[in-house]
């Protein structure tokens, strides 16, 4: 039973797209999308998505790491109730200048599924 098609797209000589298969990676893919999807670019939703890449643009000193964080905990809990984040940690101290690093450790109660979502913007 497929619950969605894995991004990026990908083709399998299953089924011709390849599926998410199991509810812990279509979680994972939903938050990720959360994250990564701007304000305003959901049209019946226009408040959906944390939009994490346009605080790269924001100076460094003007608590962007709180700001993101505090987005993050906020659009779960309204999108994705089914989530209960347990910790948010932005490395803004990258290699990359123009590079966030974000560590999202968050459990699924329901289902007994915790889980860490990593990735840098």
């Amino acid at each position: 039973m497929a619950f969605g098609i894995q991004l990026p797209i990908t083709t399998d000589s299953i089924s011709g797209f390849t599926n998410i298969n199991d509810f812990k990676t279509l979680i994972k893919a939903n938050f990720k999308m959360l994250i990564l999807t701007n304000p305003g670019k959901v049209i019946r939703s226009p408040q959906f998505g944390v939009g994490a890449a346009t605080f790269l643009f924001e100076n460094r000193g003007t608590g962007v790491g709180p700001r993101l964080k505090n987005k993050i905990i906020q659009q779960a809990s309204i999108y994705l109730p089914v989530i209960e984040v347990k910790d948010v940690i932005i490395n803004e101290e990258t290699e990359d200048s123009n590079a966030i690093h974000v560590t999202i450790k968050y459990v699924v109660p329901n289902l007994g599924i915790q889980d860490l979502l990593e990735f840098t913007i």
